[in-house]
């Protein structure tokens, strides 16, 4: 049976208009009615209600004049930050990270918490709410100017029941309903997203993504996952689980990873694979820098790697080349602009920049028509912390609440 789009009626109208000119001011910080009208194509008086109701609710605020050569200057508009506030939670493997943003994605105040050795369902959600009193009173931002609570966490997530699955390695905890958990205790909005997607829409509000329509964020950590714009829009697939690069097969007869299948990429390219390399070259008498240290982080393997030791320059080029083979399937399936580095892997800058870039616009399948760009996040490593609010401002940008 063919699908058919619902019909619009006046009210979803003014509201999609409205949403229109909010991602707009976001987007493009000042900006005029003139220019507003003339972007959108609304006519001057539906542009005029639009901005006389923003005005009247404190949303955005007039500011200064353009330049102009002839007749009246005309006055600019631009949002106006601390109006309204997001909540942001951002839940790894490791530790909790919350924080309060304004409408411009601005942090104001942050809270970061490491979990037990061993979690059950409540310790675990009574750290969270712990992270995020400490963050709200230290804000001192009124709950009615918040629009909810973002969270980021890593997967799988049913996310239309705002509910953590079972992710590998997470303490035995499963089944966690941390939406429901956090309306009742908060007395919020609350909204569940992977960190990928999370980092993804955060480079469209606030980062390098803003005025590109297709580009695909990928993060590399203890996983290896992706968010996906496709036409400004995030893309999830049918049940929310596209993305999930780290467990695409880059070697049909290699390991078995957790997930089942042969040969994953997280098992070649994620950051505790290239830390164990690192240590087990060490205890069996490799020559490094980092001989003498009693126990290796990603950090120290980075700036080893760009003081020239041998042995982490070949463990981050070990990375970069399974790493390089995942993103060309990725080009190949989504033809995105570009391709933004995030989470861990963003600390290593340059020294998977530049090699990525190189291998991946050798090897893509239109590479004699067009080159895709590898850059770091705007966030670099912080991308999903800041991430996670960005999942309440993208539904207030669109018009799905406040």
């Amino acid at each position: 049976m063919k699908n058919f789009k619902n019909g619009s009626n006046h009210s979803t109208i003014k509201s999609s208009n409205r949403s229109l000119v909010l991602r707009l001011l976001n987007s493009m910080e000042k900006v005029s009615r003139a220019q507003l009208s003339r972007i959108t194509g609304l006519t001057k008086t539906s542009i005029t209600n639009i901005i006389n109701e923003l005005l009247d609710a404190g949303i955005i605020c007039e500011t200064g004049t353009a330049d102009s050569s002839s007749g009246r200057k005309p006055i600019l508009l631009k949002l106006v930050k601390d109006a309204l506030y997001a909540v942001g939670l951002y839940i790894s493997r490791d530790f909790v990270y919350c924080n309060i943003v304004n409408i411009k994605g601005e942090i104001i105040k942050e809270h970061k918490g490491a979990f037990d050795f061993i979690e059950n369902e409540q310790s675990f959600l009574s750290m969270i709410y712990e992270n995020i009193s400490k963050v709200l009173s230290a804000s001192g931002v009124s709950t009615s100017k918040i629009l909810g609570i973002g969270v980021a966490s890593i997967g799988p997530l049913d996310i239309s029941r705002g509910i953590i699955l079972d992710p590998p390695n997470f303490r035995g905890l499963k089944l966690i309903p941390v939406v429901e958990a956090l309306k009742e205790k908060f007395g919020l909005e609350a909204f569940l997203d992977n960190d990928m997607n999370a980092s993804a829409i955060a480079e469209k509000l606030f980062g390098k993504g803003k005025n590109i329509a297709n580009f695909i964020y990928v993060g590399v950590t203890n996983g290896i996952g992706a968010g996906i714009i496709l036409d400004d829009c995030i893309f999830r697939g049918c049940n929310g689980f596209a993305g999930e690069i780290g467990h695409s097969t880059v070697d049909i007869r290699g390991e078995r990873c957790a997930c089942g299948n042969l040969g994953c990429l997280e098992l070649y390219a994620s950051i505790p694979v290239i830390v164990n390399q690192v240590k087990s070259s060490v205890s069996l008498g490799a020559e490094s820098t980092l001989g003498t240290e009693k126990d290796i982080s990603w950090t120290q393997i980075v700036a080893a790697a760009s003081q020239g030791d041998s042995l982490c320059l070949k463990a981050v080029d070990r990375l970069v080349y399974y790493l390089s083979a995942g993103l060309v399937n990725l080009v190949n399936s989504f033809d995105p602009e570009v391709i933004f580095l995030g989470h861990e892997i963003a600390m290593a800058g340059e020294l998977v920049i530049k090699p990525l870039n190189e291998m991946i616009n050798q090897n893509v399948l239109f590479r004699n028509s067009k080159r895709v760009e590898v850059e770091l996040s705007a966030f670099k490593e912080h991308a999903p912390c800041i991430g996670a609010p960005s999942i309440v401002l993208n539904k207030f940008f669109n018009g799905e609440i406040g």
